[in-house]
């Protein structure tokens, strides 16, 4: 949960003063949701695999200022 905690706040310090685009936001809480409720090895693998690929377009949409 604490990297998906870290990634909503670095999703919001992206968008600055803009709120960020819905479907990051809607896709982080269900990666938050499933995390939870994530019992077995497998389902966490997912919850991973779900969070590095919800990344990814944190990175195309969001790009970190550099």
């Amino acid at each position: 949960m604490l990297r998906i905690q870290s990634r909503s706040k670095e999703m919001y310090r992206r968008s600055g003063k803009n709120e960020p685009p819905a479907d990051l936001k809607a896709g982080l809480v269900m990666i938050k949701k499933s995390a939870a409720k994530a019992t077995t090895t497998q389902e966490r693998a997912y919850v991973e695999e779900t969070l590095s690929a919800w990344e990814a377009r944190l990175d195309k949409l969001l790009p970190s200022p550099r």
